[in-house]
């Protein structure tokens, strides 16, 4: 018989993702990936860990105890926590013969436990000395940052500026457990030995700011000032390897492995953030914030500028990844995007636009590779719930012209883009690009006798002109390739297939740093510690 216990954290749309608040984001993420720590230290002596990734744990249960009434127990401290009672989870405990089949039991159990319940845990009392006031009887006014809430506190940070919040965003900015600390227990509980970290950011506009442009070797464009870029990857095939795990061992096994390259890759991160100004503010502040993090899911937010160099040096940090992790493991892949976004764009949108692009990847079917998805929104323009109407609208050509297939850039195709452009950029017509890019977009390639376009002709050979006359044809041909699905360039016969990679030198042309020097090769980490666990906070 196998008695297994399995906790999820769920609807996080009402425990993270319901305010562009970023500490309050933070916060609740932090708040997830404890709970399940502070669990598995509650209830030691009744089981132990199996699979702790993100805000999911699998127990074996211990002894002769019974896990569905163990599943109860952990159900009533988690909803009478101070802090966790405010997001919602679903505990279920089950006993079979076999693992797989008690596991994936646990599993339809959680989810139709969820479907039961509410999709927002309604724990608005909160004792404080302070409470918000009531106005002419009614009920106390609204959290001033997720705007549902009553709210029943003043914001334990802001004493500069009162905020009213609620009691859940109280938890995530600064509970029991630690609100906003969680942050520096998460890095210095991730991170391998020896890696100075000098602090981070502590908002978006910090981490976005240009306060410096030149005199260390670096040239950011200025109108990359207060610009950001949401770096979100998802593992392809992840959860198919974690269901074929046939016992405990094997999940064990698993989730280990994941957890140690995780480790290994924000070590690394960090390692290469630290060694390079760029990345950090005068003050020597490292410009990261880490929104997601655990099992096979992840989200950065950087300056814009670091944007492309954060995707390419994921990918190399990756592009090793195999379990098990010999020739004969299967490759570890990632389907990622980048939004690049004024600093002041509302985060949830963000966010929720990363992840659209990421499911968009999936559903075409491009998981054989590492890819990265991406878009670039000027100053609030969203692009809809609709990723192809978008599309529609920017080239309304028919059929469309354009797809978020021919976009997404691979590992390859980004560091070709990422040694090229900024080179070439210096010496290619930028005006004549936007021109042939207009004439194709807006179906202009002929004229009214039906010959090539006159205008689109001359732009094209404006471009071919200018990189010969350089020396640099041959570093143009080998970008033009890897954008344009190995095409050779052509600029006597122009055609609407160069509307995707003249749109992608456009799009990406002011977020290639100039001179950016090639990703160095890392030294391996050392090997990382044991994991701690928390101890009981209630």
């Amino acid at each position: 018989m196998n008695d297994l216990l399995r906790l999820e954290a769920v609807n996080l749309s009402h425990s993270i993702l319901d305010t562009d608040d970023l500490s309050t984001r933070r916060g609740g993420s932090y708040l997830l990936l404890q709970a399940v720590r502070d669990v598995q230290a509650a209830f030691a002596n009744e089981m132990e860990p199996i699979s702790t990734g993100a805000s999911t744990g699998l127990f074996m249960v211990l002894l002769d105890a019974d896990s569905e009434l163990l599943a109860a127990k952990v159900a009533e401290w988690l909803f009478t926590h101070p802090d966790y009672r405010h997001a919602s989870f679903v505990v279920v405990g089950d006993s079979a013969d076999g693992f797989k089949v008690t596991n994936e039991t646990c599993i339809a159990k959680g989810r139709w436990q969820q479907m039961q319940s509410l999709s927002v845990r309604c724990a608005w009392d909160m004792h404080l000395p302070v409470r918000a006031p009531v106005l002419g009887g009614r009920s106390p006014l609204a959290c001033e940052l997720d705007g549902v809430r009553p709210a029943v506190a003043l914001d334990p940070s802001r004493s500069d500026q009162p905020r009213w919040i609620s009691a859940s965003v109280h938890a995530r900015r600064g509970g029991v457990v630690g609100g906003q600390d969680l942050r520096q227990s998460f890095y210095r509980r991730e991170l391998t030995v020896g890696v100075p970290v000098a602090g981070f950011t502590n908002d978006l506009g910090m981490l976005a700011k240009l306060d410096h442009t030149e005199g260390e070797g670096l040239a950011v464009p200025r109108n990359l000032d207060n610009k950001i870029a949401i770096f979100y990857a998802d593992g392809n095939g992840f959860g198919a390897v974690q269901a074929g795990c046939g016992s405990a061992e094997d999940l064990a096994k698993w989730d280990d492995s994941l957890r140690q390259r995780r480790r290994t890759l924000l070590h690394r991160l960090l390692a290469h953030a630290q060694a390079r100004r760029h990345w950090r503010t005068t003050a020597g502040i490292i410009r990261l914030e880490t929104l997601m993090w655990g099992g096979d899911e992840l989200t950065f937010v950087v300056p814009a500028w670091c944007g492309l160099e954060l995707a390419a040096l994921f990918f190399k940090l990756t592009a090793d990844w195999r379990y098990p992790a010999d020739d004969t493991g299967r490759a570890l892949q990632h389907a990622t995007a980048l939004v690049f976004a004024h600093a002041k764009a509302p985060i949830r949108r963000l966010e929720r636009l990363a992840h659209d692009l990421v499911d968009q990847t999936k559903q075409d079917g491009d998981k054989a590779r590492n890819t990265l998805a991406w878009t670039v929104l000027e100053s609030f323009d969203h692009t809809g719930s609709n990723l192809d109407d978008y599309l529609r609208r920017r080239y309304p050509l028919t059929p469309c012209p354009v797809s978020w297939s021919n976009l997404r850039l691979d590992a390859a195709q980004l560091q070709t883009l990422l040694a090229a452009l900024p080179a070439l950029r210096e010496v290619l017509p930028r005006s004549a690009i936007v021109r042939a890019l207009r004439l194709l977009v807006s179906g202009q390639r002929q004229d009214i006798a039906g010959a090539l376009h006159p205008l689109l002709l001359r732009s094209c050979e404006s471009v071919d002109r200018a990189v010969k006359q350089v020396g640099e044809s041959d570093r143009w041909q080998v970008l033009w390739q890897a954008l344009g699905g190995g095409r050779s360039w052509a600029p006597q016969a122009p055609s609407l297939d160069d509307i995707a990679p003249w749109t992608l030198l456009l799009e990406l042309w002011d977020y290639t740093l100039p001179e950016l020097p090639e990703l160095p090769e890392l030294p391996e980490p050392p090997e990382p510690p044991e994991l701690a666990v928390a101890e009981n906070p209630a």
